[in-house]
C-alpha cells in the first residue's frame, strides 16, 4: 500500500484541493524500500477511487491558518504548528485502470478520496515503460529523475511527429532518437528486418 498523504477536500473543474495529513515538506520519501517523490509542485500524486487510480500533478500549494482571520496583505504573526493546514492543488493527468494508463475524463476526483504517493510501478505505467520490451534510453524525467526508455516496436513501427517552434530542437530530437536506435544492442536484427529512408530536404543530417 502506498503512503497516504491526505484527502480531497475540494473540486473545482479540473483542479482539486487536498487537505494534507502532515505539514511535512520532504521532497522525497523512503517508502517500502523505494525512494519516491514528495508532494512538491510538478510531482505526480495518486487519487484512489474504488479500483481506479487517478493520476494528478501538483500545480500549487498553500497554507490555511484556522486562527488567522485577518484579511489584510500583512501577516499578523499568529501562524503556529497546531493552527496551520497545508493545502495542495492537483490537476488531473489521466487514470490507471486494469494495469494500464490512459488519458480520459471518465473519472474525476471526489471529496473524500484518499491521496497517496505515486509508486515507481505506476510511474512506469504512466510513461509506458515495459520491462521485457525492446527499448532505447532517451533521457530522464524532470521531476522524478527517472531513467526513461521508450519501446522500439510501439514507437518506430508507427507514425510519429515532432513539433515545435524554430530552434526548439526538432532536428536534434530526431537525430538523438535514431542514433540511440542504431547504436542499440538490437541493431543487428534491426538492419536485417528493416529498411530506413531519410529525406533530408535541408541538409541537416549530412556527416
Amino acid at each position: 500500500m502506498n503512503k497516504s498523504l491526505g484527502v480531497i477536500v475540494g473540486v473545482d473543474g479540473n483542479i482539486s484541493q487536498v487537505g494534507m495529513y502532515s505539514m511535512s515538506n520532504e521532497s522525497q520519501f523512503l517508502w517500502n524500500g523505494e525512494l519516491l517523490e514528495g508532494p512538491k509542485v510538478g510531482a505526480l500524486l495518486t487519487i484512489l477511487q474504488n479500483d481506479v487510480k487517478i493520476i494528478a500533478k501538483v500545480v500549487n500549494e498553500k497554507i490555511m491558518d484556522q486562527q488567522n482571520s485577518v484579511k489584510s496583505e500583512e501577516f499578523d504573526n499568529r501562524y503556529s504548528k497546531n493552527s496551520v493546514n497545508r493545502i495542495v492543488s492537483l490537476r488531473m493527468q489521466g487514470v490507471i485502470e486494469n494495469n494500464s494508463f490512459k488519458v480520459t475524463s471518465s473519472y474525476v476526483p471526489m471529496i473524500g478520496n484518499e491521496v497517496t504517493i505515486t509508486s515507481k510501478e505506476d510511474i512506469d505505467l504512466i510513461y509506458g515503460i515495459k520491462k521485457d520490451a525492446p527499448s532505447i534510453f532517451i533521457g530522464k524525467t524532470i521531476f522524478e529523475n527517472k531513467k526513461l526508455d521508450i519501446p522500439i516496436n510501439e514507437v518506430f513501427a508507427s507514425h510519429i511527429g515532432i513539433f515545435g517552434n524554430t530552434g526548439s530542437g526538432k532536428s536534434n530530437t530526431l537525430h538523438m532518437l535514431y542514433s540511440q536506435l542504431f547504436d542499440s544492442k538490437y541493431k543487428t536484427n534491426l538492419f536485417e528486418r528493416s529498411s530506413f529512408f531519410i529525406f533530408d530536404f535541408n541538409g541537416e543530417y549530412r556527416g
